[in-house]
């Protein structure tokens, strides 16, 4: 179970954090200052939105809470979702440029 939690968080916060991280380093600053403040905040938001909602961490998943609240029409967790979304794409087109960067 343990790995789970390393993958978890080597996936879906360090990933973004070093991809912002680089493309401040290449020179693209703007695309990376956005990403890493983006990062930053959807996760703390979701922080917050999980100790301060009914979350139980025995009962289910940040993801599964997430997913169970948003169908429910929970705004502030659609509203992480789609942050999680704008942030996997962000990573995706800083990828992209980073690899045009270098050509």
């Amino acid at each position: 179970m343990g790995w789970i939690w390393i993958i978890y968080w080597l996936i879906i916060i360090a990933i973004p954090l070093v991809m912002a991280t680089i493309s401040i380093i290449h020179k693209i600053y703007k695309e990376g200052i956005l990403l890493l403040v983006l990062t930053l905040l959807v996760y703390l938001w979701n922080f917050y939105f999980l100790v301060y909602g009914d979350w139980q961490a025995g009962y289910e998943n940040e993801f599964v809470y997430l997913f169970r609240t948003a169908g429910k029409g929970n705004v502030q967790s659609i509203g992480i979702l789609v942050g999680y979304i704008c942030i996997f794409m962000g990573c995706f087109l800083n990828f992209q440029k980073l690899k045009m960067c270098k050509h």
